[in-house]
């Protein structure tokens, strides 16, 4: 039986479908194939999928073929597909992936980037191309005091004469604070965060040497992280002329205290603990230039002999020198309540000698800057001499206020403060400096020098005069 023609009408209509179909795969194709799909504005919704079919951004037209599967592909094509070709027929959805593998042989910085970290060559967290780099330490120090507000104060001191407030103050919620922040807005300043910088420090030795400021510092870490402190260990290590060593961090790292002021012990400091990173400070008791530099001298010689060690077993370590901050002479007649963001007039009230009574006078503290300009540049013309510059001074001049001015102090401080700011910066250091490749080797490298030397079982689990792991 003979089918029913069909009118010419309906077959010139789907004549024309068929040409327009068959017309529309074949520009379709065209354009991949001549790299046009930019052209029409498919590459923002193209790399939209990618992303979310597990491809890594940015990777169409840079990245080596061999870096996804057929399979991610024609998911990414269906979709790609749905979304700017409706009209077209599902054969579109079959077309030879190998059209969009137009990538060069070489792959973009961004993929090296990412194949270096996956293999410790590179920084443990690489921040997008278009994030903002670390301040440098000259960024850091330009800049000012903001008051702000946090849920708790980061510790509670267990030294009532160290707190300077009535108990009251310190339940306060939110709590009041001032927090350094740098001006320039083309920079990161880090955050102090625990736990980023015990991953910073796996299985490391930090060793703070210097006075009764350092251990400020070295109080202030050990609470950030969580540990208690006791005040007499800083005068044990002075009257016995022994480290004092205290784990953090999980039991992990170890914080080591050496009271030294005029650095004369920085060798057998670093032969009873052997740190990876160093926080020197000449401190605040005061002595003439010529033997401020002759002391100096012999410092820098052990320090010479850590770097060299360091280089010789692959030891990730680091220098950093702290600059020295006067105390603020008539603290308590003046009644400093915040920081005062002027740092002339504060380098003026402490170089006018006329604030100073027949005691004071005798700390000298007009000279620390000069002393230590001295300093630096005493370090700067060391050959291959490697250290990194915290100007406490540049930040903490600023500060006036929070000193123990309750007990006739305007040199020390009380805690929580402005010796927090020391570690704060310190992180930002550390986290700038180190790479993946410092943090994998680090436990490893450790283990291999202490397996190679002498250093006690006692030593690496904290001495004798540790203190309990309490959180304060």
């Amino acid at each position: 039986m003979r089918r029913p023609s069909l009118p010419p009408t309906t077959k010139r209509k789907l004549l024309f479908h068929t040409y327009a179909v068959i017309t529309t795969l074949l520009v379709f194709d065209f354009c991949l194939n001549a790299h046009w799909i930019t052209s029409f504005g498919i590459t923002d919704e193209y790399q939209r999928i990618a992303k979310t079919a597990g491809e890594p951004e940015g990777w169409l037209g840079s990245t080596p073929a061999h870096h996804h599967n057929v399979s991610t592909q024609s998911s990414i094509n269906q979709q790609l597909s749905t979304s700017f070709i409706k009209s077209v027929s599902k054969d579109a959805d079959r077309r030879d992936d190998t059209a969009l593998r137009t990538a060069p042989e070489e792959s973009s910085p961004e993929t090296r980037t990412s194949i270096a970290v996956a293999t410790g060559e590179k920084l443990l967290q690489i921040k997008e191309k278009s994030s903002t780099p670390a301040c440098s330490d000259k960024e850091v120090v330009n800049g000012r005091w903001l008051q702000t507000w946090a849920e708790n104060p980061p510790y509670i001191s267990s030294h009532r004469h160290l707190r300077c407030y009535p108990d009251s103050y310190y339940e306060q919620s939110p709590f009041p604070s001032w927090e350094w922040q740098p001006y320039s807005s083309e920079c990161s300043w880090t955050q102090w965060n625990q736990t980023e910088f015990c991953d910073l420090v796996p299985r490391g030795t930090i060793s703070i040497i210097g006075d009764s400021l350092s251990w400020e510092q070295y109080s202030s870490l050990l609470q950030l992280l969580g540990q208690s402190v006791r005040q007499r260990h800083q005068h044990w290590s002075k009257s016995r002329n022994k480290n004092h060593v205290q784990m953090a961090c999980r039991q992990k790292t170890r914080i080591v205290f050496r009271n030294d002021p005029y650095l004369r012990h920085v060798g057998d400091s670093i032969h009873q603990d052997f740190p990876q990173i160093i926080v020197l400070n000449r401190g605040a008791h005061f002595v003439d230039d010529a033997e401020l530099v002759e002391g100096m001298q012999l410092s820098i010689l052990a320090i010479q002999a850590w770097q060299a060690k360091c280089k010789q077993l692959e030891l990730p370590c680091l220098l950093i020198w702290r600059t020295s901050v006067p105390g603020h002479p008539q603290c308590a007649a003046l009644n400093f309540t915040t920081p005062i963001n002027d740092r002339d007039v504060m380098e003026s009230l402490i170089s006018d000698r006329r604030n100073y009574d027949n005691h004071t006078i005798n700390y000298h503290w007009y000279d620390f800057q000069r002393q230590n300009r001295l300093v630096l540049s005493l370090l700067d013309k060391v050959d291959n001499f490697k250290y990194t510059a915290l100007d406490g001074y540049a930040i903490n001049v600023l500060r006036p206020d929070d000193h123990r001015s309750h007990t006739g102090d305007c040199l020390h401080n009380c805690y929580p403060g402005k010796m927090d700011i020391y570690n704060q910066w310190l992180l930002h250091i550390l986290k700038r400096e180190r790479t993946g490749w410092d943090i994998k080797r680090m436990p490893e490298l450790f283990d291999r020098y202490v397996h190679k030397t002498s250093l006690s079982n006692r030593n690496l689990n904290g001495n004798t005069t540790q203190a309990s792991a309490r959180s304060t």
